[in-house]
């Protein structure tokens, strides 16, 4: 039942609750659409009706360890446009659902839960928790101490700006890849930055220079915020642009683009493979196994070489390489 600013009880300062429980390998795509309409982000936690034995908390489990089914959560304000706003989300949500049906993937409708507004700062703290990446990186919520990470690289985020977090497979594989390949003083290009969790990611491994670009000005705003949060600042842009304002800030020794397969495809359409300097690298995420192949062949098309393919759970990330 839709959840209007007028019912009793609900007033202005409260939330909107949406949750959808969604396979796996759609709960990106799910996630894309919810950013649109959420205040603060998306969430992705394992389904309640799972069992994980291992685990005391299920919040807690990795998300490389799911199961299919995967909560995808996001928090709409009691604004007066509320009820339009649940009309578009559920109007952008249904062709998904009609995809996802045909190919056999439960997609039940969004579940719509008010929350009182004193309960929203305890939301976050909940299903955010430090996570371990790679070999020498860990996601610390901005809360906590940053000596939690004790002898790891404390990246310190605030999930509730914009997409982000370090909990999904695209961007841990990003993560695991910049830790292979950020070289000091590298001029590094985070296309699609989001929340500023890859730009961070590789101010603190050393790059020298790293340009932020993103279509939200959101997210502009959050990668500068948390950059400072992480006293990278001085190392960071960001700049609500895409490939064309790449392009005229490159060329670029390392790019990182973490966003969706058929985005991917669109930007090398446009002059992606342009951003970077002969013999750079590409670090792209985004892409469902089954989408790979197509990816790998445009980037290909475009002149760069195919360096390796690295797969978690559905997800795969791809990088590639300009000739010297």
């Amino acid at each position: 039942m839709p959840i209007h600013p007028d019912t009793p009880g609900y007033t202005a300062n409260d939330w909107l609750e949406v949750s959808i429980t969604v396979s796996g390998e759609i709960a990106e795509a799910v996630a894309e659409i919810l950013s649109k309409y959420a205040f603060q982000g998306v969430l992705f936690e394992p389904a309640q009706t799972v069992d994980y034995p291992d685990y005391d908390d299920p919040n807690s489990v990795p998300f490389e360890v799911l199961e299919t089914a995967v909560r995808v959560i996001a928090y709409l304000p009691t604004t007066p446009d509320l009820e339009e706003k649940r009309q578009r989300l559920e109007h952008d949500l249904w062709p998904l659902q009609m995809i996802a049906r045909a190919a056999n993937l439960e997609f039940p409708a969004p579940i719509y839960t008010p929350v009182a507004q004193r309960d929203w700062g305890e939301l976050w703290k909940q299903h955010y928790r430090p996570l371990e990446i790679g070999e020498r990186l860990m996601v610390v919520p901005a809360w906590e101490d940053p000596q939690v990470a004790g002898e790891r690289i404390a990246i310190l985020m605030d999930p509730g700006q914009a997409f982000g977090t370090g909990t999904h497979p695209s961007t841990q594989l990003c993560m695991r890849a910049l830790e292979q390949t950020v070289q000091p003083g590298m001029k590094v290009l985070d296309l699609g930055c989001g929340s500023g969790i890859l730009a961070i990611t590789a101010a603190k491994l050393g790059a020298g220079q790293i340009d932020g670009f993103d279509i939200e000005a959101q997210s502009v705003k959050s990668t500068l915020e948390n950059a400072t949060r992480n006293a990278v600042q001085t190392h960071i842009t960001a700049t609500q642009g895409s490939v064309t304002e790449a392009i005229a800030a490159g060329p670029y020794d390392l790019a990182v683009v973490n966003i969706l397969a058929k985005v991917i495809i669109l930007l090398f359409g446009q002059g992606l493979a342009n951003t970077l300097r002969p013999g750079a690298k590409m670090v792209l995420a985004g892409i469902l196994e089954e989408q790979a192949a197509e990816v790998i062949a445009i980037a290909e098309q475009a002149g760069l070489v195919h360096l390796s393919t690295t797969p978690q759970t559905d997800w795969v990330g791809i990088v590639v390489q300009k000739p010297a």
